[in-house]
C-alpha cells in the first residue's frame, strides 16, 4: 500500500529545497566573489603570474606584459616573450621543476630595462603528480640597489680598515674577534692566529690588567702600555679604544701603535738639542777664552817682561830663585789660558801627518815619569797604521791628560794602565753613546785607548766629567779632561768612555786617519839668541801703558830708535807725515779707533813694502789676505823678550819673509 505523504510534510519539504537553493545562491555568489576578489589581487599583484603546461605553453597569467594583449599571451610559449638571454636558464628550471616536482629558481637582468628579476617555478601537482607550474616574476631592483650599495659600503669599510696604518683590533670580553693586517704585522702573528687570542696574549700581565680595566670601564682616553709581538720582543704600545656594538653584541674597537720610533726620534731630538746646547756652551767659552787670553795675556806680558828686566838688573848672573819661579809661574799662567783656547776648540795648532804611534812612543819616557810608581804602564804600539793629521804638541797632551787620568784612578793602589793604538771607527751601536762626537762620519780612523782597573765611575759621572775644573777626586782639579775633549773635537775626532764602578774605566779617542803619507817629525829647534844690539827705527802702538812702556824700554835698551802710540789711528797719523820716516812698525791688533789690521792695511797703501810684526793677546786671529806683499809677522802674547827681537831682526835684515807669517 503506498503511502502518501501528508501536506504538513510536503510543505516542509518545499521549505528544505528552498534553503538549499538559497544556500547554494549565497555560495555561488561568495564563490564568484572570492574569484573577483583573487582575480582582482591577481590582476594588481607587483609580480607577474603565469599558469603553464609541460611545454611551457602559458595557461593563464594574471596580466599581459605591458604593450601586449592577453589574448596574444594565451597559449603562447613563454619562451618567446623573453628576451634571449634569460630562456637557457629558464628552460632548466621548468625541466627541473617537472622532474623533481619541486620548486626553482633563477635569476634574469632586463637587457633594456636594467631591471633585476629572481623568477620562482612552482609545481602544480594532481593526484601526486605535476600537472602543470605556476612562474612567479618578480622585480628586485630596488633590492639588488641596496644590496650593491651594501656591498660596496661593506668592500669601502674593509678597504679602509685593512689599508689603516694604525693596528685595529674588535674584541669581545677580551677574545679578539677581527683584526686588521696592520695589527697581525705590528704583533707578528696571522690574522687567523690573532683571532684565537685575548688581549692578555698582547700585552705582559701588569698591561693586561690596565687593559681590562679600561674595557670595564669603558674609558676612551689613550695609554701605553708594552706589546708582546709573538717572538716575545716589547715594545712600547699606545692603545685607545671605545665600547661600541658590533653585529649585535658588546664589543670593544681598539687602536695599537708602536711608539718605539716616536720615542727614538725623541731621544734623538734631545741628543741634538744636547749637543746644541753643547755647542752654544762651546761658542759661549769661546768668546769667553779670547776675551780672557787677550786681557790676561797682556797682563802676563807685562809681568814677564818685568821679570826678564829685573833678571837683567841684577846683573845677569845665575837667576835669583824668587823671580825664576815667578817666571815659570807666569809661563804655567799662559798655559792655562792656552788650555781654556783648547777646550773651546779654539787653540791655535800646526798640523802634520804623522804616525800616532810614533807620537806616543816619542813621549813614552816623559809618560812613565808623571805617573805614580804603582801604576803597571803597558803601551800596545803597533806599526803601519794609517797616519792622522794632528798637532803633535795638543796629542801628546791628550796622551799625558788621559795616561794621568788612568793613574790617579787607581787611587794609590797598585794596578794598571794600558795605552793601545790601533786601526778603527766607531760602530753604529756606540754612536748614540758618544761622549764627544765627529763634525763628519768618521770613516776611516785610528784611536787611542787607555784602560785602567781603578774605581770606575758612574753614568752620573760620565756625564759631567768632560765639564771644565769638574773632578771626581776634589773640587777644582782643572782642565785635564775638558782639555782632551777640546783638542779631539778641533781635530773632528770622537770620544767614547765605558766604565763600571769597582771595575775601571776604558778610554777611546778616534781620530781621523789622513790620505797624505807622513812626514817624519822634528824636534822643535831652541830659539836662536837674540842678536846683542839692532840698529833701526822702529813706531810700536799699543793701548795698555804698562806694556808700551815696557816695550819701549826693552827696545831702546836693544838699541832701537822707538816712537810710540797708544792706538792704531794715531799710528797711521805718524806713518803718514813720512811713509819712509820708520824701518819697521809693531802694532797691536786690539786698540781704540783703529785695530792694528786696519792701521796696517792704509799704511801699506802708503807704503807697499813696509814690515810688520803684528801682537795680540788672543791665540789664534785672522789676518786677512789684503795686507799687501811686506812682511808681515804675528807673534802671540806672552812672549818672551828674545822672540820678540828675534822676529824683528829677521824684519829688520831684509829676510825674504811670507806675508802674515806666525812666529
Amino acid at each position: 500500500m503506498v503511502r502518501w505523504p501528508r501536506l504538513d510534510e510536503l510543505e516542509r519539504l518545499r521549505e528544505r529545497i528552498r534553503d538549499l537553493e538559497a544556500q547554494a545562491l549565497a555560495q555561488a555568489a561568495a564563490e564568484a566573489t572570492i574569484r573577483e576578489r583573487l582575480e582582482s589581487v591577481a590582476a594588481n599583484a607587483p609580480d607577474y603570474i603565469i599558469e603553464m603546461d609541460r611545454a611551457g605553453v602559458i595557461t593563464y597569467m594574471n596580466r599581459p606584459a605591458p604593450g601586449r594583449a592577453m589574448s596574444d599571451m594565451l597559449g603562447s610559449k613563454v619562451e618567446i616573450w623573453m628576451e634571449a638571454g634569460a630562456r637557457p636558464a629558464f628552460a632548466r628550471t621548468l625541466a627541473h621543476v617537472f622532474e623533481h616536482g619541486e620548486p626553482a629558481s633563477y635569476e634574469s637582468v632586463g637587457a633594456v630595462t636594467g631591471r633585476y628579476y629572481i623568477n620562482r617555478v612552482a609545481p602544480v601537482l594532481v593526484d601526486g603528480g605535476v600537472d602543470r607550474a605556476i612562474l612567479i616574476t618578480h622585480d628586485v631592483t630596488e633590492l639588488k640597489t641596496v644590496e650593491l650599495r651594501l656591498r660596496e659600503s661593506e668592500e669601502w669599510f674593509r678597504t679602509l680598515v685593512d689599508g689603516y696604518f694604525d693596528a685595529m683590533a674588535v674584541s669581545e670580553r677580551g677574545r679578539l674577534i677581527q683584526v686588521n693586517p696592520a695589527c697581525a704585522a705590528l704583533f707578528g702573528y696571522t690574522s687567523e692566529e690573532m683571532t684565537a687570542l685575548s688581549a692578555a696574549d698582547l700585552t705582559t700581565p701588569e698591561g693586561a690588567a690596565i687593559v681590562m680595566e679600561h674595557i670595564a670601564s669603558g674609558d676612551e682616553a689613550s695609554y701605553v702600555v708594552p706589546g708582546r709581538r709573538k717572538d716575545g720582543t716589547l715594545f712600547p704600545a699606545n692603545v685607545h679604544g671605545r665600547n661600541v656594538s658590533y653585529r649585535g653584541r658588546p664589543a670593544r674597537l681598539t687602536f695599537f701603535r708602536d711608539l718605539s720610533d716616536e720615542r727614538r726620534s725623541a731621544d734623538e731630538r734631545r741628543r741634538l738639542e744636547q749637543q746644541m746646547q753643547d755647542a752654544q756652551k762651546l761658542e759661549t767659552l769661546g768668546v769667553l777664552a779670547g776675551g780672557i787670553a787677550h786681557d790676561f795675556n797682556n797682563l802676563l806680558q807685562v809681568i814677564l817682561g818685568n821679570l826678564e828686566l829685573a833678571t837683567l838688573e841684577a846683573g845677569g848672573g845665575p837667576p835669583i830663585p824668587p823671580l825664576a819661579h815667578a817666571r815659570d809661574a807666569t809661563l804655567r799662567a799662559a798655559e792655562l789660558v792656552h788650555q781654556i783656547l783648547a777646550y773651546s776648540g779654539k787653540a791655535p795648532r800646526s798640523e802634520v801627518d804623522a804616525s800616532v804611534s810614533e807620537l806616543v812612543r816619542g813621549t813614552a819616557e816623559l809618560l812613565l815619569v808623571s805617573i805614580s810608581k804603582n801604576t803597571e804602564l803597558t803601551l800596545v804600539l803597533p806599526d803601519g797604521l794609517p797616519d792622522v793629521r794632528i798637532d803633535p804638541a795638543q796629542l801628546r797632551q791628550v796622551v799625558m791628560n788621559l795616561i794621568t787620568n788612568g793613574s790617579e784612578a787607581l787611587g794609590g793602589k797598585s794596578g794598571r794602565v794600558c795605552l793601545r793604538v790601533g786601526r778603527g771607527q766607531p760602530d753604529p751601536d756606540t754612536l748614540s753613546a758618544l761622549a764627544v762626537r765627529p763634525s763628519e762620519p768618521l770613516v776611516r780612523a785610528v784611536f787611542v785607548e787607555v784602560t785602567d782597573d781603578g774605581v770606575g765611575m758612574s753614568e752620573e759621572e760620565l756625564r759631567k766629567i768632560f765639564d771644565p775644573f769638574y773632578s771626581t777626586k776634589f773640587a777644582g782639579r782643572g782642565l785635564g779632561l775638558a782639555t782632551v775633549a777640546g783638542i779631539v773635537r778641533a781635530h773632528g775626532g770622537a770620544i767614547h768612555v765605558a766604565s763600571v764602578p769597582g771595575h775601571g774605566s776604558t778610554f777611546t779617542v778616534y781620530l781621523p786617519a789622513s790620505e797624505a803619507a807622513a812626514q817624519p817629525l822634528r824636534a822643535v829647534p831652541d830659539p836662536e839668541p837674540a842678536p846683542a844690539r839692532l840698529r833701526g827705527r822702529m813706531l810700536l802702538a799699543d793701548d795698555e801703558p804698562r806694556l808700551l812702556q815696557l816695550l819701549l824700554r826693552s827696545l831702546t835698551e836693544a838699541g832701537l830708535t822707538v816712537t810710540t802710540a797708544h792706538d792704531g789711528q794715531r799710528a797711521l797719523e805718524l806713518c803718514a807725515e813720512d811713509p819712509h820716516a820708520f824701518d819697521v812698525v809693531v802694532l797691536d791688533l786690539t786698540m781704540p779707533r783703529m785695530n792694528g789690521v786696519d792701521a796696517l792695511r792704509e799704511m801699506r797703501k802708503l807704503r807697499a813694502d813696509l814690515p810688520a810684526l803684528l801682537l795680540s793677546g788672543y791665540s789664534e786671529v785672522d789676518l786677512g789676505d789684503d795686507l799687501g806683499t811686506g812682511p808681515t809677522l804675528f807673534l802671540s802674547k806672552p812672549f818672551r823678550s828674545d822672540a820678540l827681537l828675534g822676529a824683528l831682526e829677521a824684519l829688520l835684515s831684509g829676510q825674504r819673509l811670507p806675508p802674515a807669517t806666525r812666529m
